[in-house]
């Protein structure tokens, strides 16, 4: 908590420093393009949305399905593969209607797949889990182009180096936030369910008390396990794994609701495009940012 005060009093002082500096870091005028700020939610959004996703899933193929990490990164492929499918899509719609439609409709349809990631459990199917991942990497796609193209090509000139800087800033930015904060939220509702099921287990208070020393006590879940005697501990195991599995399923529909949220915050923001403006060429191949 202490960090998250500490955070607002700096970047009030960051604000103040950069308003009456003669040469600041980042122009804040930049901030006054609304199509630039619609921009910048929708590409936080959606690293905030892919990074916290890919962990968790990570965590969850390899501790409650017991998949390797090698395993585990080729089932999360589908989403990628999505991205690349309509990537190109995005840009098509982008120079035809401009950023805002693909970006907000790209949100929506990653939305859809987080919700079903809401249904994840211990006995889901790798091809559920497939379909899932290319929906949200369906919409991710349509996301990527327009976003990156208003943020270098709908500012100043003299303002272009800022908006790509800050542009990659969202990016580290958003990926932070949604692997911290989804993982809170995944832990909050694993340690609720998981106290639940253990008590639900038949286990007695001793049995109880020492799995939750052994869980302080260890530095993983396998370590933690292992600690315990045979049946407790496959019995515990169970519970554990039930329990995570249901914590990460509520964490993807809360995920659902976030990127909704962001969804609605990009449509405020990022303004229509104009009339006159769709009449203009889409940029050539020297107008695109480069990757």
């Amino acid at each position: 908590m202490a960090l998250f005060v500490a955070t607002v009093v700096l970047s009030a002082v960051w604000w103040f420093v950069e308003r009456h500096v003669s040469q600041p870091l980042v122009d804040l005028k930049l901030f006054k393009i609304r199509a630039y700020n619609g921009a910048l939610a929708a590409n936080l959004t959606m690293n905030f949305t892919f990074a916290g996703m890919s962990f968790l899933l990570v965590l969850w193929l390899e501790n409650a399905r017991g998949y390797s990490a090698v395993e585990a990164g080729v089932l999360m492929l589908p989403a990628t593969v999505g991205v690349f499918l309509f990537i190109p899509l995005g840009g098509r719609l982008a120079i035809r209607w401009g950023g805002r439609l693909p970006a907000v409709v790209g949100l929506v349809v990653a939305s859809a797949g987080l919700t079903l990631l809401g249904s994840l459990g211990t006995r889901s199917s790798t091809e559920y889990l497939a379909v899932a991942l290319i929906v949200i990497g369906l919409g991710l796609g349509l996301v990527s182009t327009p976003v990156a193209n208003t943020t270098v090509g709908e500012v100043p000139i003299d303002l272009a180096g800022t908006a790509a800087g800050v542009f990659k800033m969202s990016s580290m930015l958003g990926g932070a936030l949604g692997v911290a904060v989804l993982t809170a939220v995944a832990r909050e509702l694993t340690t609720r369910d998981a106290a639940s099921v253990v008590e639900a287990s038949g286990l007695s208070p001793a049995d109880i008390s020492h799995f939750r020393q052994a869980l302080v006590n260890s530095s993983s879940f396998r370590e933690a396990i292992a600690s315990l005697p045979p049946d407790l501990g496959r019995t515990v195991q169970q519970a554990a794994v039930s329990a995570f599995s249901s914590g990460v399923a509520d964490t993807m529909a809360v995920t659902a609701v976030l990127t909704f949220v962001g969804t609605a915050a990009v449509f405020l923001l990022w303004p229509r495009r104009r009339k006159a403006d769709a009449t203009v060429a889409g940029p050539g191949p020297e107008d695109r940012p480069n990757p």
